[in-house]
This record gives C-alpha cells, structure tokens and sequence, in this order.
C-alpha cells in the first residue's frame, strides 16, 4: 500500500458523496477563508504564531472533506458548555492525541473537557507537559488544535485571571471565535460578554479556562469583556488588560 492509499484509507468521509448543495457550501467556506485576513490573532505567547496556524489548516480540511460540519457546530453552539466525563472525556482527548502523535492519554492528563452542541473542546498536556487546546466538530474528527504552553505551567495564585490566545479565524456567517486563559483557586467562574449582548460561560478547571463562540469578536478585543467570578462578586475586564 502506498502513500496515498494509506491516507484514503484514514479519510472518515471516504465512500460519502457530498450532495452539490453541501459542495456547493464547502467551497464558499473555504474561498471566504483564503480571502479573509490572516486571522486576527492577538496570542500573548510567542509559541502561538505557529499554533494558529496549525487551527487555521484544520479548519480548511474539515470544511473541505466533511461538508456541513461547521454549520451544524454553529447550529447546535450553546452559550453555556456542557461536561465531558468519564470514557467519553478520554475518548476525546485521544482522538485529540492523534494529532501530535500521542499514543496513551491518562485521566490526569486532561484539564477542561467541555461540550456544546455536536463540538466538544479539550484542554489537556502533552508528553513533555506542554499544553494544548484541541476541538472536534465531529466524532474521532479534529477540527483544529493549538499548542497553549511550550511545558509544564503553575496555576496562578489567588483570583489571578491571565489571557493566554484570543483570536477569530473565517469571515462572514463562517467565522468563530476562540479564547484561553488560566485562572487561580479562588476563581468560581468566567463569562465573556459580547458587544451584541451575547454572554458566554466559559469552562473552568484545573486552572484554565476556555470558550468559543460562532462571529468574529475574538479577532476585535474592543468588542469583548472578560467578567471574572469570586466569592467576594465579579470584576469586568478588558481582555488585553489581563496579565
């Protein structure tokens, strides 16, 4: 078996033929996205250049070998994530795995599981103790993933909120928007508040926090807040004021 044959057999669409309406949407996702501007990204580390790259051909090859996956992630999107547990949490995090080479995945290696609508998104580490964000639209489907942190990283002290990525990829109906960061103990819970009166939970644990959302404001911080959670009450911040 050659090279090509072995790809043909991995392609999860392989024995699908795509209706021209869904060829038809596939195309205009991916001309929208080769004519749109590199991406907005506003990383605070300078190992996320080259990730988000990595998130931008995801993204290409998804919209390109599976039709209508995007749309139905956007349409079934919620603001608020559901919890990914026990050998469902595991399973995506090594359909995640695959995609630098990972071969095992322990429980402890998962930090925030979370899942809204069909798409699931996973913090976890790596070998080595990097860290990385990966996101599926699809089951056993990588949408796109990013490397967070270059190795191991402490949790923040107190009710410190930092801002790792923040950033929006596509254009038009086809754009979404991402964003990380981590959070100390004392941190209950964070929302990102939008500038068109949308309010999105983000998922909190083992010192991270994470959230997405269909549109374009992770690329434009002036038309987002980051609303931070205590016991004592809740502060509103400019996310490029974060540390």
């Amino acid at each position: 078996m050659n090279d090509m044959e072995q790809l043909k057999a991995l392609d999860p669409a392989r024995g699908h033929e795509p209706s021209p309406e869904q060829w038809a949407r596939a195309r205009a996702d991916v001309e929208r996205i080769v004519r749109a501007a590199p991406a907005n990204p506003w990383p605070r580390r300078a190992v996320l250049g080259a990730a988000a790259a990595a998130v931008a051909v995801g993204i290409v090859a998804v919209s390109t070998v599976v039709p209508g996956a995007t749309e139905k992630a956007f349409a079934s999107w919620t603001p608020r994530p559901g919890t990914v547990e026990g050998e469902q949490r595991l399973a995506l995090a090594r359909t995640c795995a695959t995609s630098w080479g990972g071969t095992s995945v322990a429980p402890e290696d998962v930090l925030v599981a979370e899942s809204r609508g069909t798409s699931s998104l996973v913090i976890m580490k790596k070998p080595g103790g990097a860290v990385a964000e990966c996101m599926t639209v699809v089951p056993d489907e990588v949408f796109g993933w990013q490397q967070l942190t270059e190795g191991p990283v402490a949790t923040p002290p107190g009710t410190t909120t930092t801002l790792e990525t923040m950033s929006s990829r596509g254009s038009g109906d086809s754009a979404y928007s991402s964003i990380v960061g981590r959070v100390g103990p004392d941190v209950t819970g964070v929302d990102v508040r939008l500038d068109d009166g949308r309010v999105i939970g983000a998922s909190v644990a083992s010192g991270w926090w994470t959230a997405w959302w269909p549109g374009e404001q992770g690329g434009q911080p002036e038309r987002t807040s980051v609303v931070v959670h205590t016991a004592a009450g809740s502060t509103t911040h400019n996310p490029m004021e974060l540390p």
